[in-house]
């Protein structure tokens, strides 16, 4: 197989695995009661248990149904 070099194309701007607000999940996180809970799809869920690891607040998930998990901060 061969490759083609090619100069001058751009590079993409990176995506987040929650393509909404993934900083609205860890603000959320953050504002959270003990006791607490939201539903987040699977992408969301990634996301949730980076922030909640990378700011050390402990959480506990389920899922709910197909693409929707509960996130509860404990």
């Amino acid at each position: 197989m061969k490759f083609e070099i090619e100069k001058g194309i751009p590079i993409p701007p990176k995506r987040n695995c929650d393509h909404t607000n993934p900083n609205g999940i860890r603000m959320v996180l953050v504002n959270m009661d003990v006791g607490e809970s939201i539903v987040v799809s699977k992408t969301q869920l990634q996301t949730a248990r980076i922030y909640a690891k990378t700011i050390n607040i402990k959480i506990e998930t389920r899922k709910i149904e197909d693409n929707k998990y509960r996130v509860w901060k404990v």
